[in-house]
């Protein structure tokens, strides 16, 4: 059987088409999958020492782990650590205590004769 020029053309283009729409399907799937998985990952990544005191569920509630008492998911950090000081008298502060070195020298910005002066003053 031949094709003319015209119709082995679209025979082509058909062809194209065909496994276009199929990896998009599999594109759309692989999409889900990877949301899923960045939804438990920021679960995981929480930086607030808050979290060691509540679960955050996939639906996005917070459930405190001493007493279950359950928070909807647009609950912020402020209520659940009001919550831990007036039920559990547990105190979270708001410093973050990771950082224990400066990542810079420190350097005295007074000229060298002012500082003198300013030690003895001390």
């Amino acid at each position: 059987m031949e094709f003319s020029v015209a119709e082995t053309s679209q025979l082509q283009q058909l062809r194209a088409e065909i496994p276009c729409e199929l990896d998009e399907d599999e594109n759309i799937l692989d999409n889900k999958e990877e949301e899923k998985e960045n939804n438990d990952e920021n679960l995981n990544n929480k930086k607030s020492s808050i979290w060691n005191y509540f679960k955050s569920q996939l639906s996005g509630k917070k459930t405190c782990k001493s007493c279950s008492k359950e928070y909807g998911a647009k609950t912020g950090i402020l209520t659940l650590k009001k919550h831990l000081f007036y039920k559990h008298n547990i105190i979270i502060d708001n410093i973050k205590n990771t950082q224990m070195i400066l990542n810079f020298p420190r350097v005295d910005p007074w000229p060298i004769t002012e500082q003198q002066v300013r030690d003895k003053a001390f």
